[in-house]
């Protein structure tokens, strides 16, 4: 049977759990192989050099390996994580807000600095830049389909969102504050946004969650909400869905 390569970070997790509920279903035609890419074995994951940020050696021989020993028909990767999620429920020492052109209905926070929208774009585009050097790092062991899945929006509710803020975290928010619902919003769109324009430019395909993963306001239905960072498996088996469908678009085999 064909076999999707799926790796990445946790996101990869329901990713695959929901891949194999689709296919149990026959939503999907292939079998996956995971690769999730942390833990003790890939510590540090990323150094920085003078040839700039460089990933572990294990990365890079697992990654290699999976691709030479798996022969994928196509690789699906989760790169995103939870940076936007952290941004989102906690507050930075200095809060400051942004405005989005696109989304008027979602604005400014009270008494935060206001960040020119460019600026912000900016140091998102820098903060994405490494992470997609595993999209870069796969294109340099093989040209096969690379699909870079959406993480999944922030919940309406902020009640829901805070349940999974502990730890370090929760003390962190107890002496910053949290943001305001719109700029959780504005920070994951904007998070995306980049992410599709970095898509564009390595020639790579961006499969979003699809109209019946989100509320009438654009968060993510509650139905599909895992912990604040991940979807549930359903939420995985979605996503599966839309990269099969995506395959199928294209002509692949084992969509």
């Amino acid at each position: 049977m064909p076999v999707e390569l799926a790796m990445g970070n946790s996101q990869i997790v329901p990713y695959v759990a929901g891949h194999r509920l689709a296919q149990a279903a026959g939503a999907v035609e292939c079998d996956v192989h995971g690769l999730e890419l942390r833990g003790e074995r890939y510590e540090p994951y990323v150094q920085s050099t003078p040839d700039g940020i460089i990933f572990h050696p294990a990365v890079v021989s697992d990654v290699l390996a999976a691709i030479r020993n798996l022969q994928p028909t196509n690789l699906v990767l989760a790169i995103l994580g939870s940076f936007h999620w952290i941004a989102g429920v906690i507050n930075e020492p200095r809060p400051f807000d942004f405005v989005v052109p696109v989304l008027p209905q979602h604005r400014l926070s009270p008494q935060t600095e206001l960040i020119p929208y460019d600026l912000v774009l900016r140091r998102i585009r820098s903060d994405l830049d490494w992470q997609f050097n595993l999209v870069r790092l796969a294109q340099g062991f093989c040209e096969l389909p690379i699909f870079v899945i959406e993480a999944p929006p922030p919940v309406e509710s902020a009640d829901l969102m805070l349940r999974s803020v502990n730890g370090d975290f929760r003390q962190r928010m107890e002496q910053f504050g949290c943001p305001t619902t719109a700029f959780r919003y504005k920070i994951w769109w904007i998070w995306t946004h980049v992410a599709k324009w970095y898509c564009t430019e390595l020639g790579v395909h961006f499969i979003e969650g699809p109209p019946e993963t989100r509320d009438a306001n654009g968060f993510l239905n509650e139905h599909y909400y895992l912990d604040g960072v991940h979807g549930t498996n359903e939420y995985g088996a979605v996503m599966a869905g839309e990269v099969a469908k995506a395959k199928r678009r294209m002509g692949l085999a084992g969509a």
